[in-house]
């Protein structure tokens, strides 16, 4: 006797919205790290060591 296949997690809303909550928050968090970089190298003539938190001359 073969056992049933479990349903697809896909299935569930609440993994559906979690899984988009998840995949928002890290495409947000990427593009604000990208983002803030960017505007203090190039608006506020910062050095990229200081960019990425790691002090600088």
């Amino acid at each position: 006797m073969t056992a049933a296949p479990e349903p697809s997690l896909w299935r569930h809303g609440d993994f559906r919205r979690y899984w988009g909550g998840q995949a928002v928050t890290v495409a947000g968090h990427g593009i604000t790290t990208i983002g803030v970089s960017v505007i203090a190298v190039v608006d506020l003539r910062a050095s990229t060591g200081l960019a990425r938190g790691r002090g600088g001359p």
